[in-house]
């Protein structure tokens, strides 16, 4: 249950910076970006 919180509240905030600096989420390499960020956040946790 706690990872499915850190899960949700990384994904929250990697979503409002991607917002803030204008960066497209969409493109294949940002996906592995963001995939292994989210990734990485649930391991540290």
């Amino acid at each position: 249950m706690a990872s499915y919180k850190t899960l949700f509240n990384n994904k929250l905030m990697l979503d409002k910076f991607i917002s803030m600096f204008g960066v497209n989420a969409n493109t294949a390499k940002n996906k592995l970006l963001i995939d292994s960020y989210l990734n990485y956040g649930l391991i540290a946790a």
